[in-house]
């Protein structure tokens, strides 16, 4: 068994299981770059400080780059509630971006483009293993969407839509149930108005078996 240590917890974990048993942190593919370029102008990113996290940032397009856990620090509820330069109110419209899809700062694999929560129109760039790229002015969006309450939004969205599948799933039980009721029923009243002849052959029928 080789052993490494979670980037969150600092345990000793398999290397092989992708997710840590102590504190549930994804085990991440190790980078294979050591040195972090732009996905879209390949210039040098430069570490910039911010919120007690660092940024890395395009000096071209002004895009940065975010490693897992700075992503989640600065997208925490916590963090951004305690910000009072965001503004409070927000205005999602709808999603903009498109074209190819960038490759990973630290792996160079292909990320993901996903609206973030689903609602807050704003699309970001993921490497499941490595972190998040955003274009310039989406994380002042994405910290303006929290602050709005924006996750207690997707949330509720998200306890709709799991409240909604329950209910198409008990109506399909239920009518599945319905269905074998009355053919049950119906299979009853054959053999009471054949007189038993249906399954035995008996008084001058021919019967099925």
């Amino acid at each position: 068994m080789y052993e490494k240590i979670c980037v969150r917890c600092k345990k000793k974990i398999n290397d092989r299981t992708r997710i840590c048993p102590f504190c549930n942190m994804p085990n991440k593919i190790a980078p294979t770059k050591s040195t972090a370029f732009c996905p879209k102008c390949k210039v040098e990113l430069e570490a910039k400080p911010y919120r007690k996290s660092e940024l890395y940032v395009c000096p071209s397009c002004r895009g940065m780059w975010l490693d897992t856990l700075e992503f989640e620090h600065l997208t925490s509820q916590k963090d951004v509630y305690g910000d009072e330069s965001l503004e409070t109110t927000y205005v999602s419209g709808a999603p903009n971006g498109g074209g190819s899809l960038y490759v990973c700062v630290r792996c160079e694999n292909l990320m993901n483009r996903i609206n973030f929560k689903s609602i807050s129109g704003v699309l970001i760039d993921v490497c499941s293993d490595h972190g998040v790229w955003l274009d310039e002015g989406e994380l002042t969006r994405l910290r303006t969407f929290i602050a709005s309450g924006g996750l207690d939004k997707a949330q509720d969205r998200e306890i709709l839509a799991s409240k909604n599948s329950i209910e198409r799933l008990a109506t399909r039980v239920d009518n599945v149930e319905f269905m074998q009721k009355a053919l049950h029923r119906w299979s009853l009243k054959r053999i009471i108005l054949s007189g038993g002849d249906i399954l035995g052959g008996g008084k001058g029928g021919a019967g099925l078996l």
